[in-house]
């Protein structure tokens, strides 16, 4: 995803003058195409991201596009303040980037930890939030951002995950992106739906629960913020079961998203919430023993999904 996005950043901006790059001392060889391409359009704005956030705003009142990049933490935790009034409340056009999301970084301990990033952001009013599943998911949302000139927050995951196959459309809507087939079953009454890079381990628990006769959907759901409520409802309206899986803490992004969309249904699917505990997490060891270890792998979630239909 981290390579994906300096790929696709470089396709966008050579065609629109208007984008700089804005990054916090990472990255170096990761933009060295950007750099050598559009010379004078990227600025290493050391480790400081409050101020760097702050300076994007400057740039974005005078007609610029910057995307700011950095460490996921480093970024909505540190510069808060400055993505609260100096980004959202004016409504400037600044493109926030933030890498190793969720667990990514997780045997860097709690400092590196992103779990409620999309519950927090949420609150902010004019923020639009998105959490691709895929580099595929990840390039479109790059140029759906760019094209919305809204304010936005982007958690993206790092070099080498997030690998899913071609998605389909759930419906179609300009002002909205996404949701997204993964996978489909005929006739399946259970529909499982993730955003962020732990939907390609919800993708293959789903071809585990084929296995045992168990017909599953899957799909990916990008954006967070705004939120198309209509779309949404008639999408779960179609299934018995509604499962969300997140990368992040049940507070405030997928889990409380559908459960309050379900609980608004006159008729209502069973609602389920799979996603990270609300603790800090210590000792993980790498990414993928730190989601075995908190049942996100494809087999604990298989399991998990296995016993609630045998419910």
């Amino acid at each position: 995803m981290r390579n994906r996005f300096a790929e696709e950043l470089i396709k966008i901006a050579v065609d629109n003058d208007d984008i700089v790059l804005l990054y916090g001392d990472i990255g170096n060889r990761l933009f060295d195409l950007f750099k050598k391409s559009l010379p004078n359009r990227s600025f290493n704005c050391g480790v400081a991201e409050q101020n760097m956030v702050g300076v994007a705003a400057g740039l974005a009142k005078t007609g610029f596009t910057p995307f700011v990049y950095t460490i996921n933490t480093f970024l909505y935790l540190r510069a808060f303040e400055q993505i609260k009034l100096d980004v959202c409340y004016p409504q400037v056009p600044v493109i926030m980037v933030g890498t190793g999301s969720g667990l990514s970084y997780s045997e860097l301990g709690t400092t590196h930890h992103s779990l409620e990033d999309l519950g927090v952001l949420r609150q902010f009013p004019n923020l639009h939030i998105f959490a691709p599943s895929c580099p595929d998911e990840l390039a479109e949302v790059l140029r759906f951002a760019y094209a919305s000139k809204a304010p936005a927050y982007i958690r993206i995951g790092k070099k080498g995950e997030g690998g899913l196959a071609k998605l389909e459309s759930v419906i179609e809507n300009p002002n909205y992106f996404g949701p997204f087939f993964s996978s489909r079953s005929t006739k399946s009454e259970i529909v499982m739906i993730s955003c962020g890079t732990i939907s390609e381990n919800v993708s293959n628990s789903c071809k585990i629960l084929r296995t045992y006769g168990i017909k599953v959907d899957h799909i990916t759901h990008p954006q967070i913020s705004p939120l198309n409520i209509e779309a949404l409802s008639r999408i779960v309206r179609k299934y018995r079961n509604v499962i969300t899986i997140e990368e992040h803490n049940s507070v405030g992004a997928l889990s409380a998203i559908y459960s309050d969309l379900i609980a608004k249904l006159e008729s209502r699917p069973k609602f389920t919430s799979i996603s990270t505990p609300l603790s800090f997490h210590v000792g993980l060891g790498d990414l993928e023993e730190a989601r075995k270890h908190l049942g996100l792998d494809p087999n604990s979630l298989a399991n998990q999904v296995k016993a609630l239909v045998k419910k």
